[in-house]
């Protein structure tokens, strides 16, 4: 470095001397010394890298999915995907039939009380029709698919079938990432509401359900190679909701079942502006705002109730309260205070967010049971609770369904010995109260 340090000095002075006299023939002057590159391997995020010097060359370091040539979609989509599922007899699995729902996903990214980390909040909303047909006139199931893989290595994460409405597991697992390994921490969650069997116009019976499927993820801040996978279901899997499974699972062997084609891929936990609702100049925000109360009785006006001889439900009062910028920015904090009568020796209590478009309904979410009193996980379960008043206090973040109401609701519901034959000496209709609560 002494002998590098004394030549650049020389130099210095021969061109201080020139450009006192005459000018000099460039070709007379030294070139710069040539760098002896050090090359770092590429990363995820940044091609070949000069140790001495910085300079760059070729591309980033390609991931799973670019080199195996499956398309991701880089953001969440703004509306609706198309979902292919299954129905099938619980004795007999080979007589199923395939049908088509649709999912919706939202997300949110919060700092996370891990150092380092931040929490990211998948919520996937699934619609399912069903029919009374050959398959459904016996004791019968359905499924659908879907997973979770790592961008970056294509593995799909370790977990387990989940059976049933407010199924759960929690788990963590380690991902490498540009050299380096972490540990992620995550859970997911099933709820499911339906709207009981009903009569359609060309004379059959219909009935419609909803999976809410809740994920949480707590990973790196720096991380970004969360990957949701919606696969196509044509024949009935091999469940197993009671071990969680470890081995390992590449996306591209999809391909072996004829699912990978179909199956779409979507990054998520990623901040993704582009995606949030701006309002257009001039165009007014919507209302309510943030510190704008909804609230209401029940009244005539927006209020509708369905009994059934004693057993009924009445909406007393309800209060909703955006924490955002408006009703669709973020959680919503409603209140509800129910009154209900039954004969039935056991019933059920089930509060519900629902929306309604074209005429019919679409259950978005059924609430936790918040009150750790009760039994159950699932709904609000009333079971020898005294009849009378209850209040209720959740937090939801709507999901925006163009041209729609968002509606409370409560309904009742028998359980137990016998409670299939009331449902059918009803019409498989719930006794129920709803009321409007936002009207866009």
């Amino acid at each position: 470095m002494k002998k590098f340090g004394i030549f650049c000095l020389a130099v210095v002075l021969v061109l201080s001397v020139t450009a006192c006299s005459s000018p000099a023939d460039s070709s007379s002057v030294p070139a710069d010394p040539v760098c002896e590159h050090q090359w770092n391997p590429a990363t995820f995020t940044a091609p070949e890298t000069c140790a001495l010097c910085g300079a760059t060359q070729g591309e980033p370091k390609a991931d799973y999915f670019q080199e195996n040539n499956i398309p991701v979609q880089e953001t969440l989509p703004e509306g609706t995907l198309p979902l292919t599922f299954i129905t099938y007899q619980m004795e007999d699995p080979s007589a199923f039939l395939t049908r088509e729902g649709t999912a919706l996903m939202t997300q949110s990214i919060q700092p996370s009380q891990r150092e380092g980390y931040k929490d990211i909040t998948l919520e996937v909303v699934v619609e399912l029709s069903f029919v009374l047909d050959e398959v459904t006139m016996e004791d019968w199931n359905y499924s659908w698919g879907n997973s979770i893989y790592d961008l970056y290595t294509g593995r799909q994460l370790p977990a387990r079938d989940l059976f049933g409405s407010g199924d759960s597991f929690d788990y963590q697992a380690d991902v490498t990432y540009d050299g380096v390994t972490y540990e992620i921490f995550y859970s997911k969650k099933n709820e499911s509401t339906d709207s009981g069997w009903y009569d359609t116009a060309d004379g059959g019976r219909a009935l419609d359900e909803v999976f809410h499927q809740t994920y949480i993820f707590s990973v790196p801040e720096e991380y970004d190679g969360l990957v949701y996978a919606l696969v196509p279901t044509y024949a009935v899997p091999e469940i197993d909701n009671e071990n969680i499974d470890e081995s390992e699972s590449y996306a591209k062997e999809l391909e072996e079942d004829g699912e990978l084609e179909e199956t779409a891929f979507v990054r998520f936990g990623r901040e993704n502006p582009a995606l949030e609702e701006q309002p257009q100049q001039g165009e007014p925000t919507e209302t309510p705002a943030a510190g704008s109360d909804t609230s209401g009785s029940s009244t005539p006006e927006g209020y509708e109730q369905c009994a059934y001889g004693e057993n009924k439900v009445t909406i007393l009062d309800w209060s909703a309260h955006p924490t955002g910028d408006s009703f669709y920015s973020g959680p919503v904090e409603f209140e509800i205070t129910v009154e209900y009568e039954t004969q039935w020796e056991n019933a059920w209590l089930d509060l519900f967010v629902i929306s309604e478009e074209d005429g019919g309904r679409h259950l978005y979410t059924a609430i936790d049971n918040l009150d750790t009193s009760l039994e159950e996980s699932t709904g609000l379960y009333l079971t020898n609770q005294p009849k009378g008043q209850h209040t209720f206090s959740f937090t939801y973040t709507p999901v925006k369904v163009e041209g729609s109401p968002y509606i409370l609701q409560a309904m009742l519901q028998p359980s137990g010995a016998g409670a299939d034959d009331i449902l059918k000496e009803q019409g498989f209709t719930y006794p129920y109260a709803s009321v409007v609560v936002f009207e866009q």
